[in-house]
């Protein structure tokens, strides 16, 4: 595109142009045509594609060449939300962003005289292309940057980088230190001069490295630093390097880069693996991605060889850790017992022993911040069973691990959070609620109304079951004891509505979230009152339908509601707005539409196949389970309960491929491919969930009940 655009200028000015430059235009126009044709948005890493190509199209349009190709739409899309993300009128300040590699993309966007500030050694971001697009566009010309841009043309061309001098030297270093290198060559004079050239650039920058000195520093090249000068017993620390970029969920580039990258995280995890004191970044240790991602094409010839001289000495083997690693990922015999009989379930057949491994560890690594998060929001007295909240951490990690999908470590962790205090809350209200009296539930209801009175939300009269009176007056001594009762409802209510990533979500996506909670804790509370009229009207021998409506209605309305599935969704997509800058997770009609009927569908299933896994607890506990419904009566035998469940089994098969189906439409949407991986893990998780109630039902019984 550049080098037609290059053809285009020429042919437009006034300099002598070559006879055959019309057809070399032609011929590079049809080309380009071809590529783009088959060109797959999905697929490309090349750095700032989403910026430099819709430039270079707009400015071939100005020479009336268009293109139309299938991943365009897409590539706009793409172009708007980086856009959104980082602001071309941020480059006026004085922090780097990685606009300033990609300049190219910002012409006719930001005013380049306002740009000087940002220079190094001459150099914008030691980018020449983009400096070149700096000299080409700013008003007045800057020597510097001539100079710059002429340092950066050896004979061979122009470099990609420029300066590189401390990048150079800390990745062949770096290659130098895989095992496939003997000892005695690390150890050499030239390393030990190497070590100490880099560690006095460590000390004198702070802790904190660039690609070159008096160049803006990056967790690249300071994280391999870091591991280099550990690994040949310069003991520094990554202090400054976890102060200066890590985020809540990653490790940034640069200190105010908000988009994520794999490989900066697999270079910033090399330096808190390899201190003496590793044990006290074990949360920044499992927030990088263990991604490697190859440089054998690098541009600089030095490292490229290094990166292939290396390839060239590793033979293939198994390899053992050794006890560092190990002392990390020390397991409790507990939490490992039950992680291991999950990861036996079918969902795990496909995915590789490492990976399982893997996730077993990390979910491990995660319980001590879980737990911390989650009674930071259920107060004492709630769930005692440690080992039904154990698992939460495993399965959303393993479900966020595989097939295609994935969710950010800090994201997962807050989702993780929200089913805890679900199962909280189901738990408290059919446990402690459901021991109140009858005018004390009425008096809990109407609490939790006045709290979303705010929503403006119509709210059904209930019908007051046998037993309980509404005409029951209560006294202020009786009373005293719901306080308690109602501040646990309330910050339950509190955090959900008022998480800061919640509050940075669209308006749009917060009222359903909005709703979606008040229509569980309604659920909930509704379901205290169904549990007293089965306790007086139903035997084992004889199930009865109080709601008197057909099961599709009920599984699809107030069971959607109080199984969780619609508020857990909901939830989830205000975390997948936040994270795009507020904007609405699913911006069409036919999105919100087809991500309603997606969450429809899942959440039917989750009452399923939670009822299929809790029988004989309903029954014990009174609790209106699906096989209640005379639908499933179809047998001569007053309670066959296995035909019920077999029955209930079919159908939770049907809402499944309802949702497979809807899922796959709304991937068609061209939504945000973060959404798309989150939205995977969403389904495994209720996939994954079902196998372990199939195999155990894992809900806490009831104190009152036991």
């Amino acid at each position: 595109m550049a080098a037609l655009l290059a053809l285009l200028i020429r042919r437009s000015s006034k300099i002598e142009v070559p006879d055959d430059i019309d057809g070399r235009i032609t011929s590079a126009s049809a080309t380009l045509r071809q590529m783009l044709r088959s060109w797959d948005s999905t697929t490309s890493d090349n750095i700032g594609f989403e910026l430099l190509l819709p430039a270079h199209l707009e400015m071939l349009e100005k020479y009336s060449l268009s293109y139309s190709f299938p991943a365009r739409p897409r590539l706009m899309d793409l172009y708007e939300q980086r856009l959104q993300r980082e602001k071309p009128e941020s480059l006026y300040g004085s922090n780097p962003s990685t606009l300033l590699h990609c300049l190219e993309g910002m012409i006719g966007k930001i005013d380049f005289d306002r740009l000087a500030h940002h220079k190094a050694h001459g150099g914008m971001l030691c980018s020449p292309s983009s400096t070149a697009a700096y000299l080409m566009n700013t008003s007045i010309w800057d020597r510097e940057a001539e100079a710059y841009i002429w340092n950066s043309m050896p004979d061979c061309g122009a470099v990609e980088v420029n300066p590189t001098s401390l990048f150079e030297i800390t990745w062949q270093a770096l290659m130098a230190l895989v095992e496939a290198f003997p000892m005695d060559a690390i150890l050499s004079l030239e390393m030990n001069r190497i070590a100490e050239s880099l560690e006095n650039v460590f000390h004198s920058q702070k802790g904190l490295a660039a690609c070159a000195p008096g160049v803006h520093d990056e967790a690249d090249t300071t994280g391999s630093m870091i591991y280099i000068l550990n690994f040949l017993g310069r003991n520094v620390t990554p202090d400054a390097m976890i102060n200066r970029y890590e985020s809540s969920d990653k490790f940034r580039y640069l200190a105010i880069e908000r988009t994520p990258s794999s490989s900066t995280n697999a270079h910033a995890l090399k330096g808190p693996l390899h201190v003496s004191n590793r044990s006290e970044n074990a949360c920044q240790i499992i927030k990088p991605d263990f991604v490697w991602r190859s440089k054998a094409a690098y541009g600089l010839g030095v490292v490229a060889e290094a990166y292939t001289l290396a390839a060239m000495r590793i033979s293939p083997y198994d390899h053992s850790f050794g006890k560092n690693i190990e002392d990390i990922c020390q397991i409790a015999k507990p939490s490992l017992g039950t992680f291991q009989e999950i990861s036996h379930l079918p969902f795990f057949a496909e995915m590789p022993d490492w990976l399982v491994s893997a996730c077993i560890v990390e979910a491990y690594l995660r319980l001590p911040v879980f737990d911390r998060a989650r009674q930071a929001v259920i107060t004492q007295g709630a769930v005692k069973q440690q080992r039904h909240f154990n698992i939460v951490p495993f399965a959303f990690i393993a479900s966020s691990r595989s097939k295609g999908a994935f969710m950010t470590p800090d994201m997962n962790g807050e989702f993780m959070v929200m089913c805890a205090l679900v199962y909280e809350v189901d738990h408290y209200i059919e446990d402690v609620i459901g021991g109140l009296k009858g005018f004390e539930v009425q008096e809990v209801r109407n609490f939790v109304h006045e709290v979303f009175e705010d929503a403006c939300l119509h709210l059904p009269t209930e019908c007051q079951p046998e037993g309980v009176s509404k005409h029951q007056e209560p006294e202020s001594k009786q009373l005293h004891h719901l306080d308690g009762i109602k501040t646990r409802l309330r910050r339950g209510i509190s955090w959900v509505l008022n998480s800061q990533r919640v509050l940075s979500s669209s308006k749009y996506d917060q009222v359903v979230l909005r709703r979606e909670l008040k229509a569980f804790y309604m659920g909930q509370i509704r379901s205290v009152y169904e549990s007293a009229s089965l306790a007086t009207s139903r035997t084992p021998q004889h199930p009865v339908n109080l709601l008197q409506e057909p099961y599709h209605n009920w599984v699809h309305t107030t069971s959607s509601s109080h199984a969780s599935g619609l508020l857990t969704f909901a939830f989830l997509t205000c975390l997948l707005g936040a994270s795009m800058d507020g904007q609405d997770c699913f911006r069409s009609a036919v999105a919100k539409y087809l991500a309603q009927d997606l969450s429809m569908h899942l959440s039917s299933l989750i009452r399923m196949e939670n009822d299929i896994g809790s029988v004989i607890r309903d029954r014990k506990e009174n609790n209106l389970n699906s096989v209640d419904f005379p639908e499933f009566d179809t047998t001569d035998q007053e309670d066959d309960l296995e035909s019920r469940i077999e029955q209930l089994k079919g159908l939770a098969a049907y809402e499944r491929e309802c949702a497979k189906n809807a899922l796959a439409k709304l991937i068609q949407m061209d939504v945000d491919e973060r959404v798309v991986w989150a939205l995977k893990a969403y389904c495994n998780a209720v996939d994954l969930y079902g196998e372990i109630y199939a195999m155990q039902d894992v809900t806490p019984s009831l104190a009152r009940c036991s």
